[in-house]
């Protein structure tokens, strides 16, 4: 019975991680030009392509990532699945500190980190975000601030979120607030793995669930009632919901996974994998994009710009021209 579960797992896992359309692998396969070029298909770079693709079907996206398709299990995937994709780690040199080097863990693959992530699906704190307004977001162009309040509707439009079970609810009270930190519908998935250790039900007599700090292990981890109760008398209070801005407190976090396959939900697969085949829509791997050239005396912005692109294969550089705008998602991990 094992045997003939497995089977129809491992060739689901087999579908999902080939490429759907339009992959290039060589520079000389690329088009003359393209509209938009976003350097990195990752998260951001592949949210933007996919909607930039399906909102103007006759601008041409090319997205240059540095890695292939390869993506790490998800936490809770079913047996069957790839085997891990490695972790990429590196940064210069620093002198100041005798030429010292920090590890930077980052996804280099199509899907980017969230491809190879702990699946911790969660947001920063509300005022993480009233923080960065005050500091350094520009004027608000069309009333849209960087604030919480302005960016929270952008993420709750990024994410499909998919209630935990009746039975999952009762049996280890899971909660969660819909209205305050959900409401979207896209490919991304969140929701709670289908297995909780018994350990963490409601009516378990020595142990409850996970501080916000340990949720991501819930499925291994469980603290005492004493524990979650020592917490509480020290002012850390139970929140009904962690992604609606608060984040002090002891909450259930959900999980990015796929409802039904019960398998991880990542960019990769939401923004391209499985989108339908669109013309104008090409991707570049195994290649980095290392500068943007803008053409003309004095470097002057508003020229269209071209991209260099080099090779991981051959080291060979060439360029990939912009006619409107290039995107650099990549640079938040840099």
């Amino acid at each position: 019975m094992i045997s003939q579960v497995l089977v129809p797992l491992t060739l689901a896992g087999v579908v999902l991680g080939s490429p759907s359309f339009n992959v290039k692998r060589q520079i000389t396969d690329l088009r003359k030009s393209y509209d938009f070029i976003i350097a990195g298909a990752g998260t951001t770079g592949l949210t933007v392509a996919d909607r930039l693709s399906a909102a103007f079907p006759d601008r041409t996206v090319l997205v240059v990532e540095y890695g292939d398709f390869d993506e790490a299990p998800g936490t809770f995937d079913p047996p069957g699945s790839p085997p891990p994709a490695p972790s990429f780690a590196y940064s210069p040199a620093v002198p100041g500190i005798n030429n010292r080097t920090a590890a930077l863990r980052v996804g280099r693959t199509v899907g980017g980190s969230s491809a190879v992530n702990g699946q911790f699906f969660d947001r920063g704190s509300r005022h993480d975000y009233d923080d960065w307004q005050a500091l350094a977001s520009p004027s608000p162009q069309n009333g849209i601030k960087w604030d919480w309040d302005g960016l929270l509707p952008y993420f709750k439009k990024s994410v499909t979120f998919v209630e935990p079970t009746e039975e999952q609810v009762a049996d280890f009270g899971i909660t969660w607030d819909f209205d305050a930190a959900y409401g979207g519908s896209t490919p991304i998935f969140s929701t709670w793995p289908p297995f909780q250790w018994p350990a963490a039900r409601t009516d378990y007599p020595e142990l409850y669930f996970a501080s916000v700090f340990f949720m991501w292990l819930a499925n291994w981890l469980t603290i005492s009632v004493t524990t979650r109760n020592a917490w509480i008398e020290a002012g850390v209070a139970p929140r009904k919901e962690c992604a609606a801005g608060d984040k002090d407190g002891i909450c259930w976090v959900p999980t990015s996974q796929y409802p039904d396959a019960v398998n991880r939900s990542h960019a990769g697969r939401g923004h391209y994998l499985e989108l339908d085949k669109r013309a104008n829509y090409d991707l570049l791997v195994n290649h980095k994009v290392t500068r943007v050239v803008y053409p003309g005396r004095g470097h002057h912005l508003r020229s269209p710009p071209a991209v260099e692109i080099r090779s991981l294969d051959s080291g060979k550089v060439s360029t990939a021209n912009a006619k409107l705008e290039v995107a650099m998602p990549w640079l938040a991990k840099c």
